[in-house]
């Protein structure tokens, strides 16, 4: 499995989760790079997801808050083909 992982790290979540801030234009972002690397590779039948990984490292605490959502996002199998 290939994963295209977006981090986005937040002190607090007063405006929201940090995965909120990956919005539609930096999903096409993040798609338009997965592409150009898939067709590097020439391994069209390589199994791939798009996942997010937000940091929340809040004043005070000794570890950051992290949380992996595998599959954030997906596209058509096609698009890649």
């Amino acid at each position: 499995m290939l994963c295209f992982v977006e981090v986005k790290t937040r002190s607090n979540v007063e405006y929201g989760r940090p995965a909120m801030a990956v919005d539609e234009a930096k999903r096409r972002r993040i798609i338009r790079g997965a592409r150009l690397w898939l067709r590097a590779l020439n391994c069209p039948e390589v199994s791939y997801r798009f996942d997010i990984v937000e940091v929340i490292v809040r004043g005070g605490e000794e570890q950051p808050e992290v949380n992996h959502l595998r599959g954030a996002f997906r596209i058509k199998d096609d698009v890649f083909r």
